[in-house]
């Protein structure tokens, strides 16, 4: 009975697919500053929102994380972001550079006050 592999897929002869759990889902290899169990969390929301997780879409969301550690992002809370909004793709830190809160030109409601009663 002839099969035809495709990385972890085979498909036999009668149409029937087998998926080989065994293998990994994709051929990514994670950078050291991506923790593991947060990467697994963020591809379970891509999952469930149904966003195709292909190897080349992966390799660019790290690159993005690559990119956003470069501009003072941590590449983890990033993706903790991601998770907490169910969002399928990485985006930067609102109101954080660099590990630091940016400073705005907003004024605080205290500040409001204070010059009210000024």
């Amino acid at each position: 009975m002839p099969m035809s592999k495709n990385g972890n897929v085979t498909v036999t002869q009668q149409n029937k697919i087998r998926i080989d759990k065994n293998k990994n889902k994709n051929n990514i290899t994670l950078p050291d500053f991506i923790d593991k169990e947060l990467w697994d969390d963020f591809l379970e929301i891509r999952k469930k929102k149904r966003a195709p997780s292909t190897d080349n879409a992966l390799k660019l969301i790290i690159k993005e994380l690559e990119k956003l550690k470069s501009t003072g992002d941590e590449p983890n809370e990033v993706l903790k972001k991601s998770i907490m909004s169910g969002w399928t793709g990485v985006f930067p830190l609102k109101g954080v550079q660099g590990g630091t809160y940016k400073q705005t030109n907003k004024t605080t409601n205290e500040q409001r006050r204070a010059s009210l009663s000024s």
